[in-house]
């Protein structure tokens, strides 16, 4: 191997782990606001600054918290959108199939473009 070669593989693997660092250190995504859909009616858009209880019908209870949303009590049967959790990135959501339920995160900068959701 020759001192060329040491040079190129050492630049390969610079590069490599400046590109794999990059990554972790992007720019921080802004969730700006939370817009809830209940029964295919868009019940509003809540700024996620605020802490909030948002109350659908009986059973139902949606929580606004330190710029983040979660379902915090639903009468749907497995109960998934409420162990999904917490979200706080714009291009979340959370879907409740049987209670025709959609709680998505909107804001500034998507996590991943529409080719890769």
């Amino acid at each position: 191997m020759t001192l060329w070669d040491k040079v190129i593989v050492l630049l390969a693997t610079l590069s490599g782990i400046f590109l794999l660092l990059s990554g972790f250190y992007h720019k921080t995504q802004s969730a700006n606001y939370a817009t809830v859909w209940f029964c295919d009616k868009k019940i509003g858009d809540f700024d996620l600054k605020r802490n909030l209880l948002i109350p659908l019908k009986e059973g139902i209870v949606i929580e606004l918290k330190d710029k983040k949303i979660r379902i915090l009590k639903n009468t749907c049967p497995q109960k998934i959108c409420i162990h999904q959790g917490w979200i706080s990135t714009p291009g979340s959501t959370i879907i409740c199939i049987p209670n025709k339920l959609v709680v998505s995160i909107s804001g500034e900068n998507k996590k991943y473009d529409a080719l890769s959701q």
